[in-house]
């Protein structure tokens, strides 16, 4: 076996066997809802103001899809993604 070979599996071996406790999870979800999730929201209105813009160009389905279709449904990915880690940290997440 190479020594690529070797380090993946013990890699594997170690995620296999890993175990996060209560407290970690709760760690990884304020993390999630305090820094991670503004810097989505974040680059979702950079990302949606673009597309408005270059929909302005398009025609048809394209501006269609451009100024309405992706904006909206990134920000409802979003919205769904920060609705369930509220409800998470609320049944969950001690202080």
């Amino acid at each position: 076996m190479s020594d690529w070979t070797k380090f993946r599996d013990a890699i594997e071996a170690d995620v296999e066997n890993m175990k996060l406790g209560e407290e970690a999870k709760q760690e990884l979800t304020k993390n999630l809802a305090l820094n991670v999730m503004p810097a989505v929201d974040a680059w979702i209105g950079k990302l949606s103001a673009g597309l408005i813009e270059e929909s302005k160009e398009e025609t048809g389905w394209c501006k269609i899809r451009d100024a309405v279709v992706l904006p909206y449904a990134l920000r409802a990915i979003a919205y769904v993604g920060k609705q369930a880690l509220a409800k998470t940290m609320e049944k969950t997440v001690t202080a």
